[in-house]
């Protein structure tokens, strides 16, 4: 029995509220709950369009004074990667709600709101952020969308068809799920996802992509077009993060010069880049930059790019979303720390704990772990399964994270922090040999 949209916080702890609301209530502290760090959109009533632009905003700008204005009308969410790889999986059809539960019986405890038909599964993707894609049936037919970037859904309010509330059909938190878990029974037609530019550029990202995923973004045909060789499997990833930058970086002015915008609507993406440009700074320098040294970079790109900023944001709010970009970035711009230390893996010495084994394969993990954290210095080196399944050629990722935990179990790396919905697993190389 599907659950309405309570009037007040006590009836959400009282069950079933089959009613319409009847007096004014703030849903925004129990969506906070449910969907956790969110972008939220106010919408006009009875529409599922959000006022004014909506794709420069991000968790910065979810302030008390902000979020106070959403109760008036419908509310809707930023999907994709602003939202911390919250994602809506939008069934348009009664029955095709039931087969889909059947298939993933662990999203019966995700949060699910229903409009005029069907069902919305919120969930939170870890460690791939796509693209929207439409949902088909197993004969062609329309049967929804996968909602991600750049992407919004409507999460509270009326419905403008129906001209009823959005129902609550589940109260419970988005659950946060890999894609591959995610199984389509066969009144669907499986979707063919792609990923977002960013995702091809961040090593946290890309090491939870197969070779598959990159054929798919024809990373292969544009090195063809760029007049590279032919790559392998271990350095085609790379070699996109180093094409992007359009020549070497060796200064702060090669950073700025690629991270200005030329055109509006880039800042975005260009903040991510310039973060990424001042990992690489840091690594050229040897020394991390303090917080006045970044405020000079992004201070120098503000001034710069004035002319295409938009007209009604601060200053503050692109520094907002410059240390917000800051945090996410991991991989220098145009860097390939993960296939320079694979590469030394084979030509360099193997530590001695690498002769805890026989096969040369299984030497050479531990010499590319050894690698990354002499890269890293003493800071833990980010490291997924499906890096080391590409790697090593392993058949599945999973074969290659039971490596991984040998690793562990063996004393030779230790996890410095767990994988989440925005990196790799961290870890720290140990030293197990004392003779």
């Amino acid at each position: 029995m599907l659950r309405w949209p309570a009037t007040t916080p006590s009836d959400w702890k009282g069950g079933e509220k089959m009613s319409l609301p009847q007096r004014p209530f703030n849903p925004v502290p129990e969506l906070k709950r449910l969907l956790g760090d969110a972008v939220l959109l106010a919408c006009p009533t009875k529409t599922k369009k959000p006022k004014g632009k909506w794709g420069h905003l991000t968790l910065a700008d979810m302030t008390p004074e902000y979020l106070a204005k959403l109760k008036a009308g419908n509310i809707g969410v930023a999907l994709g990667d602003v939202s911390g790889g919250l994602c809506a999986i939008d069934i348009d059809g009664d029955g095709l709600v039931e087969p889909f539960l059947d298939a993933n019986p662990e999203l019966a405890n995700t949060f699910q709101t229903h409009g005029s038909r069907g069902r919305v599964f919120w969930i939170r993707l870890k460690n791939r952020y796509l693209k929207t894609v439409k949902l088909k049936t197993a004969d062609g037919q329309d049967a929804g969308e996968f909602r991600a970037n750049g992407s919004q859904s409507i999460v509270w309010g009326i419905h403008p068809d129906t001209g009823q509330p959005y129902q609550w059909v589940v109260s419970k938190p988005a659950v946060e799920v890999e894609l591959d878990s995610i199984n389509w029974p066969g009144c669907f037609e499986k979707p063919t996802f792609t990923f977002t530019e960013a995702d091809l550029q961040s090593d946290s990202h890309r090491d939870s992509f197969t070779e598959q995923d990159l054929q798919k973004q024809d990373c292969r045909a544009s090195f063809a077009q760029k007049g590279f060789a032919e790559s392998s499997d271990v350095i085609c990833a790379p070699l996109c993060a180093s094409a992007e930058c359009g020549g070497a970086i060796k200064n702060r002015e090669d950073v700025l010069r690629l991270c200005v915008p030329t055109k509006v609507h880039q800042n975005n993406e260009l903040l991510f880049k310039l973060a990424r440009g001042i990992l690489n700074l840091e690594r050229l320098e040897g020394n991390s930059y303090s917080l006045a040294q970044r405020l000079a970079v992004f201070n120098e790109w503000y001034k710069r790019s004035l002319s295409f900023l938009r007209p009604g944001q601060s200053r503050d709010a692109y520094l907002a979303e410059f240390m917000n970009a800051k945090k996410r970035a991991t991989t220098p711009l145009g860097g390939n720390t993960i296939d320079e230390a694979w590469a030394l893996a084979q030509t360099e010495p193997l530590p001695p704990e690498a002769l805890m084994f026989e096969e040369e394969r299984n030497q050479r993990l531990v010499g590319f772990c050894f690698q990354l954290q002499r890269m890293n210095g003493e800071q833990p080196f980010f490291l997924s399964s499906r890096t080391c399944q590409r790697l090593l050629g392993l058949e599945t990722a999973h074969e290659a994270a039971k490596w991984l935990t040998a690793l562990q179990e063996m004393g030779i790396i230790e996890v410095a922090a767990k994988g989440n919905a925005r990196q790799a697993t961290r870890y720290h190389f140990k030293s197990v040999n004392k003779t």
